[in-house]
């Protein structure tokens, strides 16, 4: 079973997270096994309030969290205040230290980048944030053209905006369970005669 931690924090984009989670629980209700548990933490406030008004309760906080094989990292306009969080940015370094994999949404990469972890490489975030992206470090290359990227070696996935986290998302039940899962949760989640031009 693969435990992910999801961070979650004052004006959190509600959906960089709970798209991931969706996935992940689709990940056993289609697979018919517990591969995926989700759980929830904070700094040190047991509720908190996404950018989107709605109260979230989180399962701990970051000082007596459970042991997780997957730190989930979304985005949102509190990440710029998150940047300057040590327990958050310690933790990040921790997890890549040991070895565990981190998926990180939209502006989780102003944390990511704040963490030292996108130095030297190409980044995929939301275009709004480009701009801080580099005033944070000036050696990564911002991209929009990627919905998201894979680093196999630095053990983590970096994702654009707010969708491409269900992207990223689904990508890594592809490497880790096969593209027959993904593509079930794919139809389980989309509605494939559904575009842009319905709208």
């Amino acid at each position: 079973m693969i435990a992910v931690a999801t961070y979650i924090y004052d004006d959190v984009e509600t959906l960089d997270f709970s798209g991931p989670c969706t996935v992940f629980s689709y990940a056993n209700k289609n697979s018919g096994k517990t591969l995926f548990q989700n759980y929830t933490f904070s700094d040190n406030k047991k509720e908190v309030r996404t950018q989107n008004d709605i109260t979230i309760t989180a399962d701990h906080f970051i000082d007596n969290m459970p042991s997780f094989d997957v730190l989930l990292i979304p985005g949102g306009p509190g990440s710029r205040k998150e940047i300057n969080n040590k327990k958050i940015i310690n933790l990040i370094l921790k997890t890549a230290s040991d070895k565990k994999f981190i998926i990180s949404v939209c502006t989780g990469a102003l944390l990511m980048a704040k963490a030292g972890l996108l130095n030297n490489s190409v980044a995929p975030t939301h275009r709004a944030a480009a701009a801080e992206l580099a005033a944070i470090d000036q050696t990564i290359k911002f991209s929009d053209e990627l919905p998201f990227i894979y680093d196999e070696k630095r053990l983590y996935i970096q994702t654009s905006g707010v969708l491409t986290g269900i992207t990223g998302a689904l990508f890594f039940v592809k490497q880790k369970f096969g593209a027959g899962l993904a593509e079930k949760i794919y139809k389980h989640m989309y509605c494939d005669k559904v575009s842009l031009n319905t709208f």
